[in-house]
């Protein structure tokens, strides 16, 4: 398991359209966010779909996520769980095996 700090991520309006929208024709896959993460070798900009996201304390500002993170060196996505704040955006991001 890889953890990551979200450094900046999506806007609330963001993350609701990547769990409820899709993109245009023709491609018709989910939308994806980005994520700014700092990782061992600095800062990285990661694409991701959103799965699931769950209200973390009501305030409607935290959030526990679920979702596939895009990986270019590995060309493909890998599956994560964060918490995030759209307030701050800011939260904490955990990469599966």
């Amino acid at each position: 398991m890889a953890q990551f700090s979200i450094m900046n991520g999506p806007s609330k309006f963001d993350l609701m359209l990547a769990l409820f929208d899709r993109d245009p024709e023709p491609s018709d896959l989910p939308r994806t966010v980005i994520f700014m993460l700092l990782e061992d070798d600095g800062h990285a900009t990661r694409s991701a779909m959103i799965d699931g996201v769950q209200v973390e304390d009501g305030s409607g500002e935290s959030w526990n996520i679920e979702g596939q993170l895009w990986y270019s060196s590995l060309g493909r996505y890998r599956p994560f769980k964060a918490y995030y704040s759209t307030k701050k955006r800011l939260g904490s991001l955990t990469v599966k095996e």
